[in-house]
């Protein structure tokens, strides 16, 4: 497992005039996104967009607004190859310049690979949540209801299949979590920041899916 921390995302983020506070906490959902993996005793190399997936089973990119060089196309051989990647909110919005992806976001051949297209990001209220269900029969077996807090981006599904969907508010009824096969591998996108275990059940799943073990059993 590796999970992508750049430092030039970092600093795209801190600079970018286009997003609320919501999008600019990138170390701490980096560090959301690694705590289930700790908690498991499941080893994870923390790498940045230059590094090399391939060995890696699963790859976890939080808050990826700016693609550097050609790690879109990389992250999309990776997956095709036969890889697990997870993506988030705020993903692919600009490339290694700051310009701005054309023709929709997640931006740079992103949005084949995870099928889904982002057409906006709303930033909650402090103390604002909202309910984000599980879709019965989903792949990774996930059921029940979370809430959802700070940031949430409306999903067009492109050939994703949604693993759980907004169940109140302005985006009610669409996706907030999908999957997408891509070639031989999977590539999903979390359209929200979920709170109250979410991120523990999300990725014990998608660890139990892949085989993915503790470094020492006991």
């Amino acid at each position: 497992t590796a999970l992508v921390y750049d430092w030039e995302n970092r600093w795209a983020i801190d600079e970018a005039q286009c997003v609320g506070d919501a999008l600019k906490r990138y170390e701490a959902a980096c560090l959301e996104h690694y705590r289930p993996f700790w908690r498991r005793g499941v080893p994870v190399d923390v790498i940045d967009q230059t590094c090399p997936l391939e060995g890696y089973r699963l790859v976890v990119a939080p808050l990826l607004y700016m693609l550097r060089g050609d790690v879109a196309e990389r992250l999309g051989r990776f997956v095709r190859s036969g890889g697990t990647l997870v993506v988030t909110y705020g993903c692919g919005f600009v490339d290694g310049r700051e310009l701005c992806f054309l023709g929709g976001w997640p931006g740079g051949g992103l949005r084949e690979v995870l099928g889904v297209w982002n057409e906006e990001t709303d930033t909650l209220y402090p103390g604002q949540s909202v309910a984000v269900a599980c879709r019965a029969g989903n792949p990774l077996g996930l059921a029940g209801t979370y809430r959802a807090v700070d940031v949430c981006a409306r999903l067009h599904a492109e050939g994703a299949e949604a693993v759980a969907e907004y169940a109140e508010g302005l985006f009610a009824g669409t996706p907030a979590v999908t999957v997408h096969g891509h070639g031989r591998g999977r590539a999903y996108y979390v359209a929200c920041r979920g709170e109250g275990g979410f991120l523990d059940d999300f990725y014990a799943a998608v660890a139990r899916g892949l085989g993915l073990r503790r470094a020492l059993e006991g």
